[in-house]
């Protein structure tokens, strides 16, 4: 669960039991977008040896959403990719589409070497019976919005989402005080799913897993 802080977040955690309460009913259509990214000249991720990759680096997170929210998505999925390659052979700009029995999913962005700063990034998740939504910050959400089996639109808000890797840092913390080996929030059988997806997309938009 090292770095994949985003599912420990409070506010993630609240979305992550709504949809398994039912609230939207069964997911159907997941999208994210994240980016664009500005990085400087020379940066890790624009080099093939140090493992660089716009969707190893940045779709990890929105594909670990998915994973964690609508499972279902991602069972027996069809994965297909696409990209643009830097002119080390990275890719910089991807995106990854999949579809299931249960619905589909898609996602993109890319990096922008020599630029600076970054573009807003959020994700929103269509169920058959509602919808919810993050528009702040994809990677750490602090205001979301759910629209439940018919109720009228809830502002969900998080303020302490500023407080980043505390949550995993307590999350790992209680996982190990109750002798557990891995945790309920980031479980193996998660990490693994996303991994498999994440060798697919690779495959399909670089031709290989690794360079």
């Amino acid at each position: 669960m090292e770095a994949m802080w985003t599912l420990c977040n409070p506010l993630m955690r609240a979305l992550v039991a709504r949809v398994q309460a039912g609230d939207i009913g069964i997911p159907r259509a997941f999208t994210a977008m994240l980016g664009p990214i500005g990085l400087p000249p020379g940066h890790r991720v624009d080099d093939p040896a140090l493992g660089g990759s716009y969707i190893l680096e940045c779709l990890v997170y929105p594909l670990n959403i998915l994973a964690a929210l609508a499972p279902g998505l991602l069972e027996g999925a069809k994965v297909t990719a696409s990209a643009v390659k830097s002119a080390n052979g990275v890719d910089s700009s991807a995106a990854i589409q999949m579809s299931s029995f249960q619905g589909i999913a898609a996602m993109s962005g890319g990096l922008v070497a020599g630029a600076q700063g970054a573009g807003p990034s959020g994700f929103q998740l269509i169920g058959d019976a509602g919808w919810l939504a993050v528009t702040d910050n994809l990677v750490n959400p602090g205001r979301a919005q759910i629209s439940a089996r018919g109720a009228a639109v809830q502002d969900l808000v998080e303020p302490a989402a500023e407080d980043r890797y505390r949550w995993e840092i307590e999350e790992a913390g209680c996982c190990l005080r109750a002798g557990l080996t891995q945790s309920p929030l980031l479980p193996h059988d998660l990490t693994l799913n996303v991994l498999a997806v994440m060798d697919q997309a690779l495959i399909a938009a670089r031709g290989k897993v690794l360079s």
